[in-house]
């Protein structure tokens, strides 16, 4: 399997042990601090890690 440089959201809920909605939140928050370092994520529902 081929390691992806995002994480979709049931990746980050099963990976948390979070519910969805809270998974969005961390996913916002984490895509704005990455905005503010100069990267780009490609949908609101994905990570770059």
């Amino acid at each position: 399997m081929m390691k992806s440089d995002f994480m979709r959201v049931d990746e980050v809920v099963t990976e948390l042990d979070v519910s969805r909605p809270f998974a969005y939140r961390v996913i916002r928050q984490l895509n704005d601090e990455l905005k503010k370092l100069g990267y780009h994520s490609k949908q609101a529902h994905e990570i770059i890690y």
